[in-house]
């Protein structure tokens, strides 16, 4: 991101100039000294504000050469909604072995789909032999705090500790889940010790 003399942010991978006030930033500038110049006030800083072609300025243009002690620079803080919903963690399944090895997926509570596509729940994206879509489900069933496996709807399958499973099976902690070349080991946060209020 860049910084026009006006305030406003822009990527410069896809503009040459501020597409807001078509000012050229100085090309012989370099991003750190932008940086600086931004900090000591020479350039203002921006935060945009609602709609994203709008830039609002959080100090008016100062020149270039200031006199007196340097401006410290403004911090910007990102405050979440009181009406955003969390969905709180309940486990993980770690990827022990396949291309994702070291990863860790987040769970969350009832369904979870595994699958290579990113808007999977645990997107397993460099695991070709894993199917597109649903190739899993890990269930968290919030009433009676169990975790569970269900094969998916595609014509991969799944593999609960080595043995191949057609239908539903309830998991326990650090039971070792394969598909494609894949294979995530349950972590689970939520259980007989701990559970999120409803």
């Amino acid at each position: 991101m860049n910084q026009c003399n006006e305030g406003h942010f822009f990527d410069e991978t896809k503009y040459p100039s501020c597409p807001y006030c078509s000012v050229n930033l100085d090309a012989g500038m370099s991003t750190a000294a932008k940086t600086v110049a931004v900090q000591r006030g020479a350039v203002p800083a921006g935060e945009l504000m609602g709609d994203s072609n709008k830039t609002v300025p959080l100090r008016p243009h100062e020149p270039a050469a200031q006199t007196g002690p340097v401006a410290s620079p403004t911090t910007v803080r990102l405050v979440r909604p009181t009406s955003a919903k969390i969905d709180p963690v309940v486990g993980w399944l770690v990827a022990i072995e396949g291309p994702e090895a070291g990863q860790d997926f987040r769970l969350h509570a009832e369904k979870n789909f595994v699958g290579r596509d990113i808007a999977m729940d645990v997107a397993l994206s460099r695991d070709e032999a894993v199917s597109r879509q649903k190739h899993a489900t890990v269930v968290l069933e919030p009433k009676q705090r169990h975790f569970w496996l269900l094969p998916g709807d595609e014509s991969g399958l799944v593999y609960l500790n080595g043995e191949v499973t057609y239908t539903p099976a309830k998991l326990q902690p650090s039971d070792v889940i394969q598909l494609g070349n894949s294979k995530l080991m349950l972590v689970p946060f939520v259980g007989e010790a701990f559970q999120w209020p409803e």
